[in-house]
């Protein structure tokens, strides 16, 4: 009699869904939902001809954007956007998933990381990857870290300085720690 073969290991727990990374990073970088939508709409090229049109390919159907078109053309623009912004909602709600051609248009907007993002696909799917290093409050990486602007004395220069990992918590940025930190110094000046 042979002995079964083993019982893989489950594959590893993510730090957060797909759709809550990509949440996070357009929320840590200010940006709302219509605004990110806009890094899908063809914006007309100002070299081409006047009238000339330029096909779009979107969700497998074509859009023709023509320069002569003023009213109907910006309602198309508009329900364009909202098209995607509805589409961005099912990517950070979790109930689509997408392919990195996706996320390289919203990398143009928003600071994310198209690997950990692929990585973090690949876990929610059950596919055993290493689990990536990602800020738990903003969901910055070594890769795409959190950038603070300082003023540096010299006037109209500034530095810019990235985050890094937290020494008491290796799932924290120093940015967000900081930013965790200052509410409780108020708390404490204050007494």
């Amino acid at each position: 009699m042979t002995t079964p073969p083993p019982i893989p290991a489950p594959p590893p727990i993510a730090p957060m869904s797909p759709g809550t990374y990509l949440r996070k990073r357009r929320e840590a970088a200010g940006i709302s939902i219509e605004l990110a939508a806009l890094a899908f709409v063809p914006w007309p090229d100002p070299t081409l001809p006047a009238g000339q049109r330029l096909l779009i390919a979107d969700l497998g159907h074509s859009l023709a954007i023509d320069y002569g078109i003023k009213a109907r053309g910006q309602s198309q623009l508009l329900e364009l956007v909202r098209a995607w912004a509805r589409k961005i909602e099912k990517i950070e709600a979790d109930a689509q998933i997408v392919d990195s051609a996706i996320t390289t248009v919203l990398a143009r907007l928003i600071p994310l990381d198209i690997q950990i993002f692929d990585a973090l696909v690949a876990l929610w799917l059950g596919v055993a990857v290493p689990i990536p290093q990602i800020c738990r409050d903003c969901g910055c990486s070594w890769h795409r870290p959190c950038v603070d602007r300082v003023e540096s004395g010299i006037p109209g220069c500034f530095a810019e300085y990235g985050c890094s990992w937290s020494a008491s918590d290796p799932n924290l940025c120093t940015a967000c720690e900081r930013k965790a930190a200052a509410p409780q110094q108020e708390t404490a000046d204050a007494s």
